[in-house]
């Protein structure tokens, strides 16, 4: 299995935690994988190919409003998710 070094996500519902353990958790509630960003933007140059999985639970260290969303950075600095997408939530608080 990877570890959070090696990837942003593992499979499944494991949690996977930041360096400092600080941070409010978030939860993959899309039934499609979420691709992480580099920066808070939808853009494709941005796509980091590395992605979160529904059920798949993360740290937070901050939430970026952009546009009628907000961009959550990712606790363990793999970069950062969109909380809906299309106008559907993708993500919430766990």
């Amino acid at each position: 299995q990877p570890s959070p070094e090696d990837s942003a996500s593992c499979v499944g519902n494991r949690f996977i935690p930041a360096g400092d353990g600080r941070g409010e958790v978030f939860q993959v509630i899309s039934d499609v994988d979420i691709e992480i960003r580099s920066s808070a933007t939808y853009a494709d140059d941005a796509r980091t190919g590395r992605f979160l999985h529904p059920g798949d639970r993360v740290l937070i260290a901050r939430r970026q409003p952009v546009g009628d969303t907000n961009f959550l950075e990712l606790a363990n600095g793999a970069g950062w998710a969109f909380e809906q997408k299309d106008g559907l939530p993708v993500m919430a608080a766990a």
